[in-house]
């Protein structure tokens, strides 16, 4: 083999794999991904990451982008991420977050939609902030999501979001979340007391898509959050 050829098999899986060079790629890249974040955690926080944990979130993410953009999903677990919405169970309400991130120069919009146990809308916020990164901006959502739904004096709550790192950190699994994240992540737990009961949920991204619309209509040249008493015409 040249060296040429060895260079080139790096971007390519082996044909026995029978893996297509589309979801290669995206293999090579949440690997790295997640490799970078333990290392940095480890390196900043003095925290070492299994690396079977590091290997069980590649493993899921793989499978959330697979269901994402694949009609016929090929990898298949028993407790597969919901990929629609589903109303909440009776007495409680579900709010989805979702945000609108360019990059850590512009500042980001934040949408939230909340719908009771019957799929009918309950209220509809946004709002615009700023973030060093997507995961920090993943983190500053949830904040400004509790913070809204505060006002409308819910007993039970199922905040549901499409981040699995910030889903594992908030239900107090292994997570490889930075410490910045992590800090913001801490914070919007407090919030958590001001319920009777709370659930956070992941869902993949196309079951999001209701909180992602209203996410990408935010008003990110204003500093005031818009609030919707009833469904916006979008």
């Amino acid at each position: 083999m040249t060296d040429v050829q060895w260079i080139s098999s790096w971007f390519s899986p082996r044909k026995d794999w029978l893996l297509p060079k589309g979801q290669w790629d995206s293999l090579c890249v949440i690997s790295a991904w997640q490799i970078w974040k333990a290392r940095c955690i480890m390196v900043h926080q003095n925290k070492l990451i299994d690396p079977v944990i590091v290997m069980k979130q590649i493993a899921e993410l793989m499978i959330c982008y697979d269901n994402t953009f694949s009609s016929t999903p090929r990898f298949q677990k028993d407790d597969q991420t919901p990929t629609i919405w589903i109303p909440p169970c009776i007495n409680y309400f579900k709010l989805n977050v979702d945000i609108r991130f360019l990059n850590a120069n512009t500042r980001i919009g934040i949408g939230f939609i909340l719908r009771d146990t019957n799929g009918n809308f309950a209220g509809v916020g946004s709002c615009s902030s700023s973030a060093g990164s997507s995961e920090e901006a993943e983190a500053k959502r949830i904040v400004e999501a509790l913070s809204w739904v505060l006002d409308k004096s819910l007993s039970n709550l199922i905040l549901e979001i499409d981040h699995l790192d910030a889903a594992n950190y908030l239900n107090g699994k292994d997570s490889s979340v930075s410490w910045r994240s992590s800090t913001i992540l801490d914070y919007a737990s407090m919030f958590f007391s001001c319920f009777s009961s709370v659930k956070v949920l992941f869902i993949g991204r196309s079951g999001n898509h209701a909180a992602h619309l209203i996410a990408s209509k935010a008003c990110i040249s204003s500093m005031v959050p818009n609030h919707y008493f009833s469904p916006p015409l979008f």
